[in-house]
């Protein structure tokens, strides 16, 4: 019996996940088919079938790919000199990335995660390690003295993770999108929210 090549698994498997993106940014989420998307990787449905056993899986293989995607960019900031330097980096190679059908495919995908267990799951886990992983990296920065003391690091994760999402979401819909400018003010409010309280020196007494 042949032993599985797992090169060419490897490459089929991105071939298919390749071809399922442009179909679900082509067709929808809903509306897209198995054979939509073997058509799409140029084979026949049944070897699709052979690699994926359904939309879930194809779902489920797009999410994990996305997760690592993340740990990935996390990593990158965790190596930058600057919290602020290092978030703004990220989002502009996010952004740059993804196109704008891709970004609105993301919409799709967390409105199923909501509805489907398998895939909710995964973005539950996705969700956990971005926000205890930013959380750490305040957490340092409040130690190190470049984030005000009084900072609750965790409720600043969160609300830095929730507005990145809104703009990778509205850059999917919004034609007139500057992201050029979107990154000035988001680094003049992430340097603002973030950097400790500067005092004004005391005068001395008479």
């Amino acid at each position: 019996m042949r032993r599985p090549d797992p090169d060419l698994h490897a490459t089929r498997r991105t071939r298919i996940l390749e071809a399922a993106l442009r179909v679900f940014a082509r067709k929808g989420l809903q509306n897209a088919t198995m054979p939509d998307i073997a058509a799409e990787a140029g084979m026949s449905a049944a070897n699709l079938y052979h690699y994926v056993r359904s939309k879930d899986a194809i779902l489920q293989a797009l999410a994990e790919d996305e997760r690592r995607e993340t740990l990935t960019a996390i990593a990158a900031i965790e190596r930058a000199d600057d919290l602020v330097d290092g978030l703004i980096a990220v989002i502009e190679h996010e952004l740059q990335r993804h196109d704008e059908a891709e970004l609105v495919l993301g919409l799709e995908v967390a409105a199923e995660a909501c509805r489907n267990p398998r895939i909710g799951e995964i973005f539950d886990t996705i969700d956990r390690e971005m926000t205890d992983r930013v959380t750490q990296l305040l957490e340092q920065g409040r130690a190190d003295g470049r984030i005000a003391p009084g900072t609750d690091v965790r409720a600043t994760a969160i609300v830095i993770l929730s507005t990145l999402e809104g703009i990778f979401w509205r850059r999917g819909f919004d034609r007139t999108f500057d992201t050029a400018g979107t990154l000035v003010e988001l680094r003049r409010m992430l340097t603002a929210y973030l950097q400790p309280a500067k005092h004004s020196p005391k005068r001395p007494t008479p």
